[in-house]
């Protein structure tokens, strides 16, 4: 790393954008200063995320059954039916680890950013919940406090909400959606505010009336810069 941290600025930023996301989250974690400040700086974060898009480089995040996180690079674009890129999957440590996490769960991605739904506490009258947007490669995030039933295995009322992740281009602003019954409330991460929008017609999801996988109902998919949930409207 010595020899690496005399050459220019610019040719180590040119160096690290062409490693693979993993090896960019293992340097973030062991180079020290100024190695290390590199990767968080707002315009390398910037170069490094277009310079994915236009790659079609991906890497994809899984949470096992103990709550922790592990990083493996793809290629979406590979014929091959394992499009795994390596042979190992690298343990992503997180700044919002709690022994007393009882769900964690994905809401979505978008951009590099990581949103997950979380309830922690020892018992039932210290239980929390909120949304965190995290940035798996600066290690940064954001806590948004949400009712502690949205993310409960055992509320009844938590099988009727869902939730969404996204950007907004219109006001280059991430969003993030919750809906319950004909309420919609709509979180802007930029102004730290929510929203609430009332619609004219109740919607019923699947699964809403059955002990579904928290996991499996509560998230939107987006696609194409707008957000779906499976649904039908009820009278």
């Amino acid at each position: 790393m010595s020899s690496l941290s005399s050459l220019p600025e610019e040719v180590q930023v040119d160096i690290f954008l062409r490693l693979p996301d993993n090896s960019i989250l293992a340097c973030r974690c062991v180079c020290k200063r100024p190695l290390g400040n590199l990767l968080y700086k707002p315009s390398f974060i910037k170069n490094h995320l277009n310079l994915s898009i236009q790659s079609n480089r991906r890497f994809m995040l899984t949470i096992d059954d103990n709550k922790e996180i592990y990083s493996i690079n793809y290629d979406p674009k590979s014929a091959s039916s394992s499009r795994v890129v390596g042979n190992r999957a690298i343990h992503v440590g997180y700044p919002f680890w709690d022994k007393n996490i009882k769900t964690l769960v994905a809401v979505g991605s978008c951009n590099g950013l990581i949103c997950l739904g979380i309830s922690s506490g020892r018992k039932r009258i210290d239980e929390k919940s909120c949304i965190c947007v995290w940035n798996p490669l600066t290690g940064e995030y954001k806590i948004i406090e949400v009712p502690v039933n949205d993310l409960s295995y055992s509320s009844e009322s938590s099988y009727c909400v869902r939730y969404g992740f996204g950007y907004d281009n219109n006001i280059d602003d991430y969003k993030l959606v919750r809906i319950l019954d004909n309420e919609f409330r709509i979180y802007n991460l930029g102004s730290k505010s929510w929203k609430t929008i009332q619609c004219t017609e109740r919607y019923m999801f699947p699964g809403s009336n059955s002990r579904l996988n928290v996991k499996r109902r509560l998230s939107g998919v987006l696609h194409n810069g707008a957000l779906h949930w499976l649904g039908v409207p009820t009278q």
